[in-house]
């Protein structure tokens, strides 16, 4: 028999992980980070206002659990690097399972001089089609990631800031209902400093499996995604993360719409939408290209899924430019 694998625990690094009625899938979490190769000093749960056994489940598996009335992930986040004790922090979700090597990994991400941050990545196992094309998404960004010394963004289902960092920024915004993570790194990337892609640094992710639940978040991202445009007007056009043809998709997705509203009274309603379809359709190719390669099977249900997403993220979109419009008006 094997020796056990040797385990070193690192008082400078703590562990956050905000839970919402995560009784499902904290244990796994918790599991996974307790059987690390580099175990965190401390394990944070920030139960975020839940009404199952999420807090209890956290203790019994020997977790710090802070409670809050529901305020957000962000505003979990923040409550658990305030009373963090390790001048590393790291962070994944109640949903993720972190692999063995996952806090080595991102530890070992920050040993150049002048990294602050750095994000990971996220697979999944599941098998239903929404949630594969959840992860064919993560993919495709990823291997836009792939290759860059530094990038400017962290996902904070993988991810670790050095504390100095995180703290003299202000911590997440918890103004924001989604993608707080992509603020903060747009600030932090702003001022110069280096954040870094850990490819090897894994979480197993469990993507939200239903077409209603996976809408609702793109729709949330999309309605963040104004706030972002406008505090960083530049990442509209381009930052590491984004591929450019989700872009494209979601304004063609509109001029649809848009024409076929027109069409009863416009005889160009019509052409405006074929022209709108088209590009969308020229659009879609990479990312259909890419799902050959990586899920055969999950094609089929791509020009659906992929016209969900372009409608849920517009209308967020939409939603959230006519809520900045209204804040600064007032």
């Amino acid at each position: 028999m094997s020796p056990p694998p040797k385990r070193e625990t690192r008082s400078d690094v703590s562990a956050v992980v905000p839970a919402r009625n995560a009784a499902s899938t904290i244990e796994g979490c918790l599991a996974a980070l307790a059987e690390q190769t580099v175990r965190p000093g401390e394990v944070i749960v920030v139960d975020d206002g839940s009404v199952d056994e999420t807090a209890d489940l956290a203790r019994r598996m020997g977790a710090k659990v802070l409670t809050q009335d529901h305020a957000g992930a962000g505003a979990a986040r923040n409550l658990g690097a305030k009373i963090a004790q390790g001048d590393l922090l790291l962070f994944t979700d109640a949903d993720c399972v972190p692999a063995a090597d996952w806090v080595e990994r991102l530890v070992a991400a920050l040993a150049d001089e002048g990294v602050v941050a750095a994000r990971g990545v996220c697979k999944s196992n599941q098998l239903e089609a929404v949630a594969r094309f959840a992860q064919l998404e993560y993919d495709e960004k990823h291997r836009q990631l792939a290759g860059r010394r530094y990038v400017d963004l962290v996902s904070t289902d993988s991810a670790v800031y050095r504390r100095d960092v995180f703290c003299g920024f202000g911590g997440f915004d918890e103004a924001f209902v989604a993608s707080e993570d992509q603020d903060l790194s747009f600030r932090i990337a702003r001022n110069g400093l280096k954040i870094v892609f850990a490819p090897d640094a894994v979480v197993t992710h469990h993507h939200r499996p239903t077409l209603r639940g996976y809408a609702l978040r793109k729709f949330w991202i999309g309605y963040a995604k104004a706030r972002i445009g406008r505090r960083h007007p530049e990442k509209l056009i381009h930052d590491a993360y984004t591929p450019q043809n989700l872009k494209v998709q979601v304004a063609c997705a509109a001029l649809v719409l848009l024409g076929l509203g027109l069409t009863p009274i416009r005889k160009d309603g019509l052409t405006l939408a074929r022209a709108g379809a088209l590009g969308f359709g020229a659009s879609a190719v990479p990312l259909v290209s890419f799902g050959l390669s990586r899920d055969p099977r999950l094609v089929p249900w791509l020009p659906g899924l992929l016209a969900l997403r372009a409608l849920a993220l517009g209308t967020g979109l939409a939603t959230g430019t006519l809520a900045e419009i209204r804040q600064r008006g007032r």
